[in-house]
């Protein structure tokens, strides 16, 4: 059974994420880039996908990352981890490895509950909540929130 952590922040807490993944990244990585989408919103819940592919120069420091992203502040699912490499003088495998290019996709969470604004937000087409009265709630929203 999975145990939730992390802060459920407010929206929108991109710049705040991207300085928490940076101390992570500094310490264990290099080369590292970074791909958003657009922030999708489900009733409250702001999900946002990120793509980072990085290199290290060990497998241990690889699951440094993998761990510090796991126990990060903010609350963010770790969904597909790709990694490849290998002792090109040993020839040996990834954990052995001194070479290693990876790439993670992980999904922050936010909450709109207390932001102030929610200019960016793309609303779910998934969720059959989500009907023009959602919509309609979106826009006054936004729309108290300029005001």
């Amino acid at each position: 059974e999975g145990k939730v952590t992390g802060d459920l922040s407010i929206y929108n807490n991109q710049s705040a994420e991207i300085t928490a993944m940076g101390e992570i990244f500094d310490e264990d990585a290099d080369n590292v880039s970074l791909s958003w989408s657009d922030p999708v919103l489900t009733q409250t819940i702001v999900r946002r996908d990120v793509t980072i592919s990085f290199h290290c120069t060990s497998y241990q420091n690889f699951r440094n990352v993998l761990q510090k992203m796991s126990e990060m502040k903010y609350r963010c699912l770790i969904r597909d981890v790709t990694v490849s490499g290998y002792d090109r003088n040993a020839g040996t495998g990834i954990q052995d490895g001194n070479d290693l290019n990876a790439s993670i996709q992980v999904t922050f969470f936010e909450t709109t509950e207390g932001a102030s604004n929610l200019s960016g937000l793309t609303v779910s087409q998934d969720d059959s909540t989500t009907d023009d009265t959602l919509g309609d709630e979106l826009q006054n929203r936004a729309q108290a929130y300029s005001n």
